[in-house]
């Protein structure tokens, strides 16, 4: 018999890994369900255009919640309450339910679930290192609560707290670079706080074209400020999978505004040692030792 577990997270629309409602921690949520065998999951999910329930890859969907609805939360949170099933596991993001006053909804179904005996397992996007004391009621009403980074397990210091490498999805690209004039190209959500006006600012023309691949955060297009924020930037808009290839191959450098690199990381974690060995082996002798790195690295 299959162990049962309830999911409650944003998760894209029926069919997709990827959307233009949902954010990363939807598409990791479904990736990770999706590999993940032996269970019976039911995500408790957000409703994207009316509430409903349907099975997708064997996997339970109950489109229940509604971003910057305190009702529908309340509801949420009675509902896994009274659910047979005792173990709840949360990816979460700041944001993901909406803002402030939804949160504190948030950490009042915490303590609901603690409290009816539920077994509850965090697992933290976007951990912030300049509000750790948030993270401590999470921590608190959690059994276990996963990070990303090891310097944020250590940072907050607690048992409960372990560290999993984030997984990186396989990628086949299958579009031959064109050839033309030098580009980069910025990828990603577009948040003040990963450098993209700056970037704008600083760009001269003479440098080549630089194209702006991505869109507004869904999770705060109601906040006017980043509304306002995001109309002074020409952007693509959301880019769909079976494209993101072309502007991959297409463009000469690639930025990636992550704060931190642990996912792209990730992608060496096995070779990471030998790649590092043989840059020391070969850093002095020869010009252009990129083709040895790769063959160590298993990527060439």
């Amino acid at each position: 018999m299959k162990n049962k577990i309830i999911v409650v997270s944003s998760y894209p629309e029926r069919s997709k890994t990827h959307g233009e409602k949902t954010v990363g921690v939807a598409s990791y949520t479904k990736n990770l369900l999706m590999n993940l065998k032996g269970f019976d999951f039911e995500v408790i999910a957000e409703v994207h255009t009316k509430k409903e329930r349907y099975e997708e890859q064997e996997i339970h969907i109950n489109r229940l919640w509604k971003r910057n609805s305190i009702a529908t939360l309340l509801k949420m949170t009675n509902y896994v309450a009274k659910s047979q099933i005792m173990t709840v596991v949360i990816p979460i993001e700041f944001y993901m339910f909406g803002g402030l006053i939804q949160n504190m909804i948030f950490l009042y179904s915490l303590l609901v679930w603690k409290l009816s005996g539920k077994k509850i397992i965090l697992i933290l996007h976007q951990v912030l290192a300049k509000l750790f004391f948030l993270y401590w009621p999470l921590i608190f009403l959690s059994e276990k609560t996963v990070v990303f980074e090891e310097k944020f397990r250590k940072a907050l210091g607690n048992k409960k707290v372990v560290f999993i490498p984030h997984a990186v999805e396989k990628v086949t690209l299958k579009v031959p670079k064109q050839e033309k004039t030098f580009s980069a190209l910025y990828f990603g959500y577009l948040s003040p706080y990963k450098g993209i006006k700056e970037l704008i600012d600083l760009w001269d023309k003479n440098y080549g074209e630089l194209i702006i691949a991505g869109g507004g955060n869904p999770n705060h297009m109601k906040n006017k400020r980043y509304s306002n924020f995001i109309k002074g930037i020409k952007a693509t808009g959301f880019v769909p999978e079976n494209i993101i290839s072309d502007y991959f191959l297409n463009t000469d450098l690639v930025i990636l505004p992550f704060t931190v690199l642990r996912r792209i990381d990730c992608v060496l974690q096995k070779s990471k040692q030998a790649v590092i060995e043989t840059h020391q082996q070969y850093k002095d002798k020869i010009e252009n030792f990129d083709p040895q790195l790769s063959k160590k690295s298993g990527f060439a």
